[in-house]
């Protein structure tokens, strides 16, 4: 996986649709270096989206701070 300091975001931010789920568009227009992968590896339940309790695990299992 890329650095994961790379993808450190506020959930907010992301969510451009403002429906609390982010999207891999979303997602993919956030950040420069996206990658599916990365998508796929915070969407812990593999439903196609990331809601605000993935994003935040995902930081938190990599030291990322409250953004």
């Amino acid at each position: 996986m890329p650095d994961p300091q790379a993808f450190n975001a506020h959930f907010g931010g992301m969510d451009t649709s403002g429906d609390g789920l982010v999207s891999w568009e979303e997602f993919e227009s956030y950040f420069d270096n996206a990658e599916q992968k990365v998508f796929d590896a915070v969407d812990l339940n593999q439903d196609g989206s990331v809601d605000h309790d993935e994003w935040h695990a995902f930081k938190e299992a990599h030291g990322l701070g409250h953004h």
